[in-house]
Formats: C-alpha cells, structure tokens, sequence
C-alpha cells in the first residue's frame, strides 16, 4: 500500500528498512542524570511497532547544559554500559537507532547547573530568560572536546548513528542566526563567520567516529522570524555542510521559541506546513533529506517521499500515540491507527511542568510493561458489563473489557458516540479532537 514509505533507504553505512522516523524528544523519564528502564522499555515498545529509525534525545553532553534535570548524562561513569541496554532493546526489532548530540546553548538554566549559560553573545532566550555568557576561545575548545567525547561514547554503546543539533533548542543554531549571534570577531558577522564554530563541531565529530560512522545534522532550515535564518541562507548552509564529505542526511526543523506554534503545533497550523522547506533543501542537495511536523497520516508521508519532496518521514507525538503505527500502516489496518489529536497536555504540557511524558489518547505511555497495549491477558472469569455512557471514557472502558474477553453492551443516549469530545470538535483550531 505504501511501497515508497517501506522502502529502504542507506545513510551513510546504515541501511534504513523504511522511511518512518521517531525523531529525538524528550520524556523527562531520567533522575539523577541516569538513563532507566523506562527509558529502555518506550523505546523498545517503538521499535516493536515497525519504524525504521528511532533517534534518541535528551543527552547532555556538557555539565553547563541542563535546561531540564531530567537529561541523561554522557559523562556520567557507566553511562555506555546503560545505553547499550538500550540500543540492544531496540535491535531485537529490524530498527536502526541513532543519538542526536546537542548543547542548548542559552535556551538552559543556570538555575540548576549553577554554573553561567553560554551562547554566542549576551543575549537571553524568551523562554529561560538568562542572559548569557559570551564563549571564548577556550569555552569553545571545551565545548569541541565534550562533542568528541560524547560522539565517542555513543559509538562505544552501540548506536548506528548520531545526529548533531542545529535546530530550534541548540547552540549551535545559535551561532548560525542573525538573531542571536552579534559577535564582531570570527564567530559572527557574514554566514562563513557564523557556521565556522558548528564546522568545526562536525570535524571534530567525525574524527572521533571515523569515516565509517553515520552523521548527520539537524538543521533549523527557516525560524519564521524577524531577521533570523531564512531559507535563503540556509540553502547555502546545507550545501556548505554537504561539500564537508562529513555529513550523511540533514533533518530539516522550522521555528524557534520566538514561535513556539510552529515547533509545538497544534491543529492551528497548517498540516505539512513544512514541507515546502524540506522540498527546497532537498533540491539544492545530493543528501537524504528527513522532513517532519504535522504529517498527520501514513498516506501524506508516502506522497511525500513518492513525489520526492524528501527521503524520509519524521514523527514524534503520532508515535507516542500509537507506537504501533508504522506496521499498521504496512499491514493496512489504517482504521486501527489511534491519531494524535494535537491537544499538547499529555505530552508537551506535562514535559513543560517537569513531568514525565504522557498521552491523553495512550495511558501506556512510560509505563509499557505495566499498561501497554500488549500486556492485556484474557480475564479468568468472563463477564456480562454494562458500559453507561459513550464518551472516551466509557468507549476505552468497553474496549479493553473485550479485549480481555467480556460481552460488553454500551449504551448512550445521543445518537453518536463521543460524548464532549463531539462539540470540542467543531471549534476551530480542535478538528483533530474527534480523532479520540
């Protein structure tokens, strides 16, 4: 049904077995820095449901950057031994899984560090509100070093990849915009100026890894705002990072925290609205190109890369809904699918109060061994249940009683079901809600 989203797809020594993504997020699932079995089970349970890639996120790389405390320490002792156990969760399944490799830059917290941010020059993040530490020469010696030691620790943990930051919630896209970079020396001023420093952090990656090792960027391709980077220069940064001979795909981002709509989308914005920008990249490069944001369904990503718009389809709260997906999707069991209805509270909400990743649409989420999908047993004793009520809660009710064997009868007094969820849809900016 969808011949070009499971297809096979080489980047760089890794072969993809398709074209789905679960792109890097966070899950605030860590405590005291270290990665757990929480961790190890959401993305195992993401591989089992069939995507050819799963790149993992929240690695703190560098003890001056901890926006969240719940990041996973790269220099903590054992670190390697901890994610091993999670890159051989993920390959018990024919899934690829690579690391991305960040620094936050000024979007962190001295608060938690205690320790000053850096940034390019002094400047403050509109949602942290720190102004930051100009870096010096010496600060970005020690920033090279603690992105050569981390690339080589998920190296020695059996990643197949990684992926370097440069989007909406890095430094590294810091330096590379006009916005926030007003440096007067080597580091700022003309576009040759700005990228040097996120050059010099993919030499450096590479030489720790090897030739053989796949690498790749994540780039902010246009953040859609007042004298930022525009697709006008970031045409020529992707062409600059291509014709190193050290990169092998780009990951395009759109938007910056200056609008956080479009990094955290609702149903106010446009489906695909960035596949436009993917598309141009793509065109001006020889690279895999991954484009992401509100693909909202497997059909929408198989044109996507069917009309050559770009190489791979990225995902992040559709997977979190459904980890299932993509062999839904194989299998065409498209009407099994449960789509995420862009509410934002179960997931980016909870991660944005310092709690862990949830779902409104999947309880399961973080607590896969426990309540997954795929833990449901057969009852002892079947029963006769009444359900009083066809809204999401009595519909969920009814459905996990049959899974498990009981004769359910649902009644409602309206001639649909859905309950509330009904009326919420028909406001604007919630048409997704009747999704539930």
């Amino acid at each position: 049904m969808y011949e070009h989203l499971f297809s096979s797809l080489k980047l760089g020594k890794t072969k993809l077995p398709n074209r789905i993504c679960l792109l890097a997020h966070r899950t605030n699932f860590g405590r005291g820095g270290v990665l757990n079995d929480r961790h190890i089970a959401y993305y195992r349970r993401r591989a089992q449901g069939g995507c050819g890639l799963i790149i993992v996120g929240e690695l703190a790389i560098h003890q001056n950057d901890r926006p969240w405390e719940s990041l996973i320490d790269l220099q903590a002792p054992g670190v390697t031994k901890d994610l091993q156990r999670l890159t051989d969760a993920v390959h018990e399944f024919d899934t690829r899984v690579f690391a991305q490799l960040n620094h936050h830059g000024f979007q962190s917290s001295g608060h938690i560090t205690r320790k000053p941010v850096w940034g390019p020059s002094a400047v403050s993040d509109i949602v942290f509100g720190e102004t930051c530490k100009p870096m010096e020469p010496e600060d970005m010696i020690e920033l090279l070093d603690a992105f050569g030691r981390a690339a080589q620790r998920v190296k020695e943990s059996g990643f197949d990849g990684l992926e370097i930051d440069m989007g909406p919630e890095s430094l590294l896209r810091q330096f590379l915009s006009p916005i926030s970079n007003h440096r007067n020396d080597e580091y700022g001023g003309s576009l040759d100026n700005r990228i040097r420093l996120p050059l010099q952090v993919v030499d450096g990656i590479r030489k720790a890894v090897g030739k053989d090792f796949t690498v790749g960027v994540r780039l902010c391709a246009d953040e859609k705002f007042w004298s930022g980077i525009t697709l006008e220069e970031s045409l020529p940064m992707a062409k600059t990072f291509e014709n190193t001979g050290q990169i092998d795909f780009i990951n395009i981002a759109v938007g910056t925290y200056y609008n956080l709509h479009m990094i955290m989308p609702s149903d106010h914005v446009l489906t695909g609205f960035t596949i436009e920008t993917a598309e141009a990249i793509k065109k001006g490069v020889n690279l895999p190109v991954f484009a992401s944001y509100q693909i909202g369904f497997p059909g929408m990503a198989e044109s996507i890369i069917a009309e050559g718009k770009a190489d791979v389809a990225g995902f992040v709260r559709f997977m979190i809904c459904d980890p299932d997906m993509a062999i839904k999707a194989k299998e065409g069991r498209i009407q099994d699918i449960r789509y995420c209805v862009k509410d934002n509270k179960g997931c980016i909400g909870r991660l944005n109060q310092s709690k862990t990743l949830g779902c409104i649409q999947n309880p399961g989420v973080g607590h896969e061994p426990l309540k997954g999908e795929d833990t449901l047993t057969t009852a002892i004793k079947k029963k006769k249940i009444m359900v009083v009520g066809a809204g999401p809660s009595g519909m969920e009710i009814a459905r996990v009683a049959c899974e498990r064997g009981h004769t359910v009868a649902v009644y409602e007094k309206e001639d649909d079901v859905g309950g509330q969820v009904n009326l919420i849809g028909k406001r604007p900016g919630r048409e997704s809600m009747p999704n539930v």
